[in-house]
């Protein structure tokens, strides 16, 4: 855990401010906070905003259930005993509710929003000097910019509110294009005041490179990729940022945390820390390898992810089978698998935790043997002889500099700018330490060489994959049936890309409009 936002308790309840009371007692509570009574200090503002970051460690956010919509994707499944979080990973939903492990997803967003739009109007209008109020909404703007595009993302038409609202308020339903447009609003807005870096305290708070990124990947969601392009070289240009020289080190503590290539992180401490709204990072025990059949090691995690195969064999170079010399270094990070000569897993070496995979195995795990059982090691602590914690303090990396870098790379294929999309690939290639993209490619074959770099680079880094596919319409039953069977067996095109907007909104709502299909 590195440089959480230091959140008042106090500011926990500014979301119930819009509620309804019963006032026929007519008694005053002179310790509640309320609209009158907050907004009235420059300590008031700057608690306003601190809060704004305690949503991104809500259930519905970085805290735990939006990693299984991330999942949706080529380079994921799941073989997890639970049925409904293998299912969620197909894109299929049941629970229309969104109750157990996906609650959350549809409010948890618009409680931050809801926030956002708090200091976004009141701020203003206090008595503070020009630069703290620049600053202040800024950050709101950057923090709504981030809620709205992970929300469209997923449940694609949705609400877009911009100003304080009670909860009586029915808001109509907004086109897609129009939310990432007011993504990019916002998130250029945001860029325009904030710093490149932060120092001391300040540190982990919202950047320019974070906002300009923001905006820059919602204008890749429309097709704008001049646009995109412009802004992810202006990130890249201000040498405000730099890559680690080792890719190991992106992921491990202290060394990946809040470093010289992040942009912005979600910051955690671990069950023990209890910081920020959150103890720590759960999602990597929820797909952490499972425990085996070493009975003294300890419990390890759920394996309710796992990489699928294409995803393994893009890190070998020559594709000659599934064991050739050459794989990518970046396979070590990002992969527990049966490394000839041996690997770990938490103090036991792979080969003995899972002597047992294969027929007649735990069910639900293994596939049909140790070569082709695969576990996510990435945001692992991979270090330890055994598990500690449920959760850890590993920082998630919203936005990094390798993965610029990648961002660049696919913008400047799509304006058939082959050259310079092979020199930004190069980057990250080269602190990988494998060799350089392939000179003289076609438009088409940089394409989809750049789409399986980024795979390599951000294997199991959140939203990206799932992004990357959607603004690609690659997201698709015959894209998918290659590389995820998995995924693709019960994918139905124009159904599965976006999920169901909940029930509830709907019963509530007349001018909810539920996605094609549910």
């Amino acid at each position: 855990m590195r440089n959480q936002i230091t959140i008042s308790a106090a500011l926990l309840g500014l979301v119930a401010l819009t509620g309804c009371l019963d006032n026929s007692l007519d008694l005053t509570n002179p310790n509640q906070i309320t609209a009158e009574t907050f907004w009235k200090t420059k300590a008031d503002a700057v608690n306003a905003t601190n809060g704004l970051y305690a949503s991104l460690y809500s259930r519905g956010m970085w805290g735990r259930n939006r990693y299984d919509f991330w999942g949706r994707s080529d380079v994921i499944m799941s073989r997890s005993p639970a049925g409904n979080i293998q299912a969620a990973l197909r894109g299929v939903v049941t629970d229309y509710n969104y109750t157990g492990f996906l609650a959350g997803i549809w409010n948890d967003p618009y409680q931050g929003i809801f926030r956002a739009n708090q200091v976004i109007a009141r701020v203003p209008t206090m008595s503070l000097d020009a630069a703290t109020t620049s600053q202040l909404v800024a950050e709101a703007k950057f923090i709504r910019a981030l809620m709205y595009f992970h929300q469209t993302l997923i449940f694609k038409n949705i609400p877009l509110i911009l100003e304080e609202v009670d909860a009586s308020t029915q808001p109509k339903f907004t086109p897609q294009a129009d939310v990432y447009k007011q993504v990019i609003k916002d998130a250029s807005e945001a860029a325009a005041a904030l710093p490149w870096v932060w120092t001391g305290a300040d540190k982990g708070r919202a950047t320019k490179g974070a906002a300009l990124a923001q905006a820059a990947e919602a204008n890749m969601m429309l097709g704008n990729w001049q646009a995109a392009a412009d802004m992810l070289q202006q990130i890249v240009d201000s040498g405000q940022y730099r890559l680690l020289p080792n890719y190991v080190d992106l992921f491990t503590i202290p060394a990946g945390e809040q470093s010289a290539e992040s942009l912005f992180e979600v910051a955690f401490g671990d069950q023990n820390n209890y910081v920020g709204g959150a103890y720590g990072n759960i999602w990597p025990r929820l797909i952490g390898p499972q425990t085996g059949n070493c009975s003294t090691c300890g419990s390890l995690g759920f394996s309710d992810q796992q990489p699928t195969q294409w995803a393994f064999d893009l890190f070998f170079q020559d594709g000659s089978g599934p064991y050739p010399t050459n794989e990518d270094p970046r396979l070590d990070v990002s992969i527990f698998w049966n490394r000839p000569g041996g690997m770990d897993v938490f103090g036991t070496a792979f080969a003995t935790r899972y002597a047992k995979t294969g027929p007649g195995g735990i069910p639900g795990y293994y596939d049909q043997d140790l070569n082709h059982t695969f576990f996510f090691k990435k945001y692992q602590e991979y270090w330890l002889t055994q598990l500690a914690n449920f959760a850890n303090p590993i920082n998630y990396k919203v936005y990094r500099l390798g993965q610029i870098y990648i961002m660049l790379a696919e913008a400047r294929v799509e304006l058939n700018q082959v050259p310079a999309a092979k020199a930004a690939v190069d980057v990250v290639r080269a602190r990988a330490g494998v060799p350089p993209m392939p000179a003289g490619l076609s438009s088409d074959s940089a394409r989809m060489y750049v789409n399986r770099e980024a795979a390599r680079e951000l294997f199991a880094e959140g939203h990206t994959r799932l992004a990357y596919l959607l603004r690609h319409n690659w997201l698709t039953k015959e894209y998918l049936a290659s590389r995820n069977p998995f995924h693709a067996s019960q994918f139905i095109n124009g159904h599965n890309d976006y999920m169901p907007i909940p029930q509830p909104e709907m019963n509530l709502n007349p001018n909810a409009v539920q996605n094609p299909g549910w």
